[in-house]
């Protein structure tokens, strides 16, 4: 009995908290830094805000940025409610006032994450680790504008699109002929229409 009584005082779920957009990061930090000052270390096990790496052209240079998953939001793995099914209110509300922090979701009862739904973040997590997604996607048949190389300020119609290559096939007018250029997404821009 003590034993089944200790497990489930030990026991930690997922929550999602809601935060203010672009303060998820400085949130997360502040959690990971109090939470043992303030002797929550039992109660609050894990934080996550999921991101994925992007690429993107900048002054004619590929670059890399981080981007959000999920904004606004993070995951929390903690033990909200004592195994008598209460609110535990202290590390509740520690985490409801940090910085950045609006509440969670389900306000003064928070809703715990359903296994499905957690296993769901951490695919799209797993699919993301490790990849470089391009900041921009494209159609078949937009008009687009080639950023660099031979054909450097052209205009184009996207004739085929490959996104595990992250390449295009777009079909320009050169010297009067229609010619297809094979290019990476990061050569493109989209050309508005007017």
């Amino acid at each position: 009995m003590a034993d089944e009584e200790t497990n489930n005082a030990e026991v930690t779920t997922w929550y999602t908290l809601q935060t203010l957009v672009n303060a998820e990061q400085k949130a997360k930090t502040t959690l990971e830094k109090n939470i043992k000052s303030e002797g929550f270390e039992n109660d609050i096990k894990e934080i996550l805000m999921p991101t994925e790496t992007i690429q993107d052209l900048r002054n004619g240079k590929k670059t890399k940025r981080t981007r959000k998953l999920y904004p606004g939001y993070l995951f929390i793995r903690m033990r909200c409610y004592n195994a008598d099914g209460e609110l535990n209110v202290a590390p509740w509300m520690f985490v409801r006032n940090t910085d950045g922090v609006i509440d969670f979701l389900g306000h003064n009862h928070p809703v715990q994450m359903t296994t499905e739904e957690m296993e769901n973040v951490f695919k799209v997590m797993r699919e993301a680790e490790g990849k470089f997604k391009p900041s921009k996607s494209f159609t078949v048949g937009e008009t687009v504008k080639i950023l660099e190389g031979a054909f450097m300020n052209m205009e184009g119609v996207v004739t085929a699109v490959d996104n595990s290559h992250q390449k295009l096939t777009v079909s320009v007018d050169f010297f009067e002929r229609m010619t297809p250029v094979t290019i990476e997404f990061l050569q493109a821009q989209h050309v508005k229409n007017v």
